[in-house]
């Protein structure tokens, strides 16, 4: 794989960035995903590709059902958009990783839906798993935007100001 190396650095970047949770740890994540914008086209194809399988496994092959919930992703997803007036490219990636996390968690109610009297421990743990996923990345997400400087430009006249608080 071309990208190897750099998707175990942002792997690691990650991981410390979750465990130890400083603006260091976190500004540098934030470079990193910044100065290697070829890595979040590599994750968003392949979160695009993951996306669509958990749809179509959702949607049980029904394409009423697979563009009901495809919308309902896309609502998710322009509600995050608008978290922040200037996504970075963190950001984005940090709110794929909320709409696939709803969606697994959408995939786990539906196996549970479908197998109600034969679910096994295993299945059980999938679908903790799938919450707790979910909930990690909203509260990430959270945590960039509450830990980044955010960039608000001033127009006063004919100068204008990028400021951050």
């Amino acid at each position: 794989m071309p990208h190897h190396h750099e998707l175990e650095t942002l792997g690691s970047l990650v991981e410390t960035a979750e465990s130890q949770r400083t603006l260091q740890h976190t500004t540098a994540l934030q470079e990193y995903v910044n100065t290697h914008p070829q890595l979040a086209d590599l994750t968003l194809q392949m979160t695009a590709e993951i996306k669509q399988k958990l749809l179509f496994y959702v949607g049980n092959a029904d394409h009423k059902a697979q563009e009901q919930l495809q919308e309902e992703v896309a609502e998710l997803g322009r509600q995050l958009a608008h978290l922040s007036e200037k996504p970075t490219v963190l950001h984005r990636l940090l709110a794929e990783e909320v709409l696939t996390s709803y969606l697994m968690l959408r995939c786990a109610d539906t196996a549970y839906a479908r197998h109600q009297g034969s679910l096994t421990t295993m299945a059980l743990r999938r679908a903790d798993s799938a919450q707790i996923r979910f909930l990690r990345a909203l509260k990430t997400l959270a945590n960039i935007h509450q830990r980044l400087p955010q960039i608000v430009n001033v127009n006063l006249g004919t100068q204008q100001i990028a400021m951050t608080n």
